[in-house]
C-alpha cells in the first residue's frame, strides 16, 4: 500500500524476516530492512516515518529510536523497521539485540545537510527532513535538507546549488506561488 512512498524515496530492495524465539513461540519480531540507494534516501524515510514523540539517537553513521514495541533505524543507505507484538520487557530486550545487530550493517557518515543541522543547537535535531529530489513539491528542489528552530515555529532549509541566487530565485517564486493559491503569503 505505501509503495509509491518508498518508490518516491528511492527503493531498490525489500528484505523481510519474521524472528520467532524458540521459547516464546507469542515472542515473533518482524524486520524490514529497505535498500533505499543512498543515505539521503534513508535518513528521508525515517524521518518521514518518524513519531513526532520520537527521541531520535544520533551517531556519526545513523540515526535510530525505539517507539513502544517497535526499532527503527538507519545505516548508510538502509532503512530498518522492526515491530515486536507489545510493550513487555521481553519484547524490548529482543528489540536491543536486534539493534546490536543490525548496528553490524555496513554504514557511511550521516548526509552533509543532517549533519550541518544537527550540529546547531537552535535546531531540534528529531525535525530534521531530507529529500533527494521534489522537496516542497518543487520539482527542482533537489538534495534538500529542512528543519524547524526555535520553537518550532520557523523553518529553514539548505541544499547545494552551484549558482545559489538562482535557485533562491526560484524558491523565492516558487513559495510566491505556494502563497498566492493558498490566499495568502509565505
Amino acid at each position: 500500500g505505501r509503495d509509491v512512498f518508498y518508490k518516491g524515496v528511492g527503493f531498490r530492495e525489500l528484505t523481510f524476516a519474521s524472528l520467532v524465539a524458540e521459547d516464546d513461540p507469542t515472542l515473533a519480531i518482524d524486520i524490514e530492512l529497505f535498500d533505499l540507494g543512498q543515505a539521503i534516501n534513508a535518513v528521508g524515510c525515517y524521518a518521514a516515518e518518524r513519531q513526532p514523540d520520537a527521541k531520535t539517537q544520533l551517531s556519526s553513521e545513523g540515526l535510530l529510536h525505539v517507539a513502544r514495541d517497535g526499532l527503527f533505524m538507519t545505516r548508510g543507505k538502509y532503512y530498518a523497521r522492526a515491530i515486536a507484538p507489545d510493550e513487555s520487557p521481553k519484547s524490548l530486550r529482543a528489540l536491543d539485540a536486534l539493534k546490536q545487530t543490525l548496528s553490524a550493517i555496513p554504514a557511511t557518515a550521516l548526509p552533509w545537510g543532517f549533519q550541518a543541522f544537527a550540529s546547531t543547537p537552535e535546531i531540534d535535531s528529531t525535525t530534521i527532513e531530507a529529500y533527494q529530489r521534489d522537496a516542497f513539491s518543487f520539482s527542482f528542489a533537489t538534495n534538500v535538507f529542512s528543519a524547524k528552530t526555535g520553537a518550532g515555529e520557523t523553518s529553514v532549509f539548505i541544499s547545494p546549488d552551484e549558482d545559489p541566487s538562482a535557485k533562491a530565485a526560484q524558491y523565492q517564486e516558487a513559495f510566491a506561488e505556494m502563497g498566492d493559491a493558498q490566499g495568502g503569503s509565505i
